[in-house]
Order: C-alpha cells, then structure tokens, then sequence
C-alpha cells in the first residue's frame, strides 16, 4: 500500500533588512510629505474641507417622521381645536399662545395612541415641519420633570386667539369638507402623503394649514370611521372658497377629459423610493388615475341615491308570490351523491322542468346552512352568491348523464315514461357473454 508523504507549507521568507527598511522610509516620507502639505495650507489661510456627511438616513424612518410631524400639524388646526374643547381652554389661558408638548399629546385625539414621545414629536417637526409651527425649549419645572423639553405654538397664534371657534357649528364644517376620489396609490399611505399630494394639486402649498382634518368612510354597516385609506377620503379644508376651487379645478365630471390629457406624453419627474414626487409628476399621476373631488352634500346625496336603488333590487329579489303547494308527483326521481352541493332531478314532463327553472331564474332562493330543511327567501347581498340555480340537461350533456345511469333505474325510468320514451336516448343491450369452447371439441355432435 503507498502512502504518500506529508507536504508542509513552508513559511514566507523574511524579507531583507534593506527591503524592509526602504518600505518604512517611504511610509515616514509620505507622511512627512501630507503633515507639510497640510502646514502649508493653513498658513496661507486656506481651510481644509472634511468630509463628515452623516450616512444616509432609512426610507422607513424619514416617512415616519414625517407622518408624526404632519400629526402635530393637524393636532393644531382650528377644526382640531373646536373638536376639543379643553384644549382649547387651555390655550386661550396661555398669553402666548405656547403648549407643552405633554399637555398636547393628553389631550389631542392623534397623538394618544402613539409610541413617540414629547421630545422625538418635538425632533420630527423641526426636522420635516411645514414651517407652520413654532418651537422653543420649556421654560416650566413640570414640564422638564416629564421630559418633555419643548413648547409648541401656530405661527398665526395673534389671529387665533382673535377668532371665536365657539361660535363655529357642524353646519359650517361641513360646507368646508370635500370628498375625494381615486387618489393615487403611491400617495395616501400616510396622512403626511395626503396632504402634501392635495395642496400639491390645489397649487396652494403656501397658505396657512389648508388641510384642517381628515377622514375615511366607514366601510358598509360600520358607523366607526375605517383607519386606513382606500383611494378616498374626505378633506376638511380651512375656508369654503378652498373648498369651491378645488371642486371646480378637479371636477366630478371632468376626469376623463383630464386623462385625455396625459396620453400625450409621459411623466415629467422620476419616482424616486424615498423622496417626495415633482409637482409635475403629482398632477400628471392625479389625472392619470381619474382624480375628481365633490362637496360632502353632494356625497351624502349620491349614497342615499345609492342605498335606494339597492333597497330596490333587493326588495324585487325578495319579492315572488306564495309558492303552491304539490303532492309531489311532478317529481320522478332525484339523483344525488352525498358530500355534493349539486344534483340531477327528473320531472314528469318537459313543462314541469321549464317551470322549475323560470322560478330558481326569477326568483333568488338559497339555504343558509346545509341541512337546513327549508328555503330562505329573504335574500341579503352576501347571500345572493350562493343562491340556488337550475339549468335544463339537453343534447350532449344529456346523453353523458344517461350514459352513466346504472340500468335498474333506466329501466325504471322508461317504464314510467312510456310515452316519452323515444325522446329518451334508447339504452345499449347488454349481449351475453361469449362461451368459450374446451380444446379439442369440434362443436359437431353425434
């Protein structure tokens, strides 16, 4: 047997003293050569650039930071303000018009339920604020024991303390808030995206807080506003001529002339993962996805149009005269496999199954359960999916069905048909089976 033998890596070779001393001579001339470079620099007064950029920050966190800063914002409003009272008390004692950031998060409705806190709110909106507010650090002793560091204000605090909200009803509200429609899917994942997508559009960015409030429909047969957006929502805007314009400018009506628009060309900005959209690119996406606004009376007449003509349909779904009454002698036979949901049934007479259909056609009927014994007739909307249906067995079908029939009920069936029988596919004959003869016998006899 062979055995190779061991090979050993043999180890790297020190490098000569004068190799080694010739590397450091030239590491200790370069960093002679930078440290003169840099002397000289500074005295002839030039200023040396560094570098210190801070790494770029995530997509997620900038959004929600965004998100949070927009939610002070809309915490301020007046719409917010005149929703909550105390708050509202309490601001009118302050001379200044400044809020602690503790008594803001207590009191307003979009700020309770969130993990931030006073000071990362305080960060978010003097990072990604609209400028519409304003912040100083905390001149209170509770305040610092919270540690909640900074106060907040409107910039508009002088004309705020001027209006009376008071005097402000759900009537005049109202008349402020519109409905959208068919907003753009890249801008209502958050508030912050909403807003600044709508007063992008409105052309009116500038303007102190033009969006006051906003709200989602609830879903069907829920009171309770839903918390996530759809492609619709409702605006509340700071001033009824706000309203007007932006009801006019992307009308109900007009989308499509609007579409016509952008199939000449293509966006004007590129997406960039992140970053806000052009201004451009917002407008062309509004129109290329049917953007359209209506007032909220407008809104509210539309569904109650709508919910009437579905009371409508569902008041002639349910609506069929009293069944009659049979002895059960239309029905001759009824061919079901137990664990299907469907089944074949033979009638007397070609009359009899035309009738059964027209009525499962006319008619809407379903089972709720099963096993339930009887038929539902007052049929919801849910419901009208698993209605019962008929449908006549002619031609190919027809023929597959009786082709699969076992013959003790075929015959049975012809039998009592007698009449009908030729228009029955005629069944095969079965032939007897063949003798088979033994080896060597000829089939003569003697």
């Amino acid at each position: 047997m062979f055995v190779p033998r061991s090979v050993k890596v043999k180890p790297p070779a020190p490098k000569p003293a004068s190799t080694a001393l010739k590397s450091t001579r030239k590491r200790d001339h370069e960093t002679f050569k930078n440290e003169n470079e840099s002397t000289s620099a500074a005295a002839k007064g030039k200023e040396q650039v560094v570098d210190h950029a801070p790494p770029p920050a995530d997509a997620k966190d900038v959004q929600m930071k965004r998100e949070l800063a927009t939610l002070v914002e809309l915490s301020l409003t007046d719409h917010a303000l005149w929703c909550t009272p105390e708050l509202r008390q309490i601001l009118e004692t302050q001379p200044e018009g400044w809020l602690s950031f503790e008594t803001l998060i207590r009191h307003a409705s979009l700020l309770k339920n969130l993990e931030a806190s006073p000071n990362e709110l305080a960060q978010a909106l003097r990072t990604y604020g609209s400028g519409r507010l304003e912040l100083r650090l905390s001149l209170t002793t509770r305040s610092a024991r919270s540690g909640a560091m900074f106060d907040v204000r409107r910039k508009d605090w002088d004309v705020l303390k001027d209006q009376n909200l008071r005097d402000m009803s759900e009537e005049d509200w109202n008349a402020r808030t519109i409905y959208l429609e068919n907003i753009p899917p890249q801008h209502y994942k958050t508030k912050h995206d909403l807003v600044s997508f709508f007063e992008t559009c409105l052309g009116t960015p500038s303007e102190p807080i033009v969006v006051q409030d906003i709200a989602f429909p609830p879903k069907e047969g829920r009171e309770e506003s839903d918390t996530k957006c759809r492609g619709f929502a409702f605006i509340v805007c700071n001033s009824s001529a706000v309203a007007v314009k932006a009801t006019k400018e992307w009308s109900w009506t007009g989308f499509n002339t609007r579409f016509r628009e952008t199939l000449g060309g293509e966006s004007m900005d590129v997406e960039v993962e992140g970053e806000p959209h052009g201004t451009g690119d917002r407008i062309w996406l509004a129109k290329r996805c049917g953007f359209r606004a209506i007032t909220r009376q407008r809104w509210t007449e539309l569904r109650d149009e709508y919910l009437a003509y579905r009371d409508v349909l569902i008041a002639k779904l349910n609506a069929r005269p009293e069944p009659k009454h049979h002895d059960g002698s239309e029905i001759d036979y009824v061919d079901w496999t137990k664990g299907l949901d469907s089944c074949y049934v033979r009638l007397s007479s070609p009359e009899h199954a035309d009738r059964m259909v027209h009525y499962f056609t006319k008619y809407v009927q379903c089972q709720v359960e099963p096993l339930d014994g009887e038929i539902t007739q007052s049929v919801t909307p849910k419901m009208f999916k698993n209605r019962i249906t008929a449908k006549l067995v002619k031609g190919e079908r027809e023929e597959i069905y009786w082709r699969n029939v076992p013959q003790k009920i075929k015959r049975a069936a012809f039998a009592k048909n007698r009449d009908t029988e030729e228009s029955l596919p005629q069944a095969e004959e079965a032939k007897p089976p063949r003798k088979r003869r033994k080896k060597g016998d000829t089939g003569w006899s003697m």
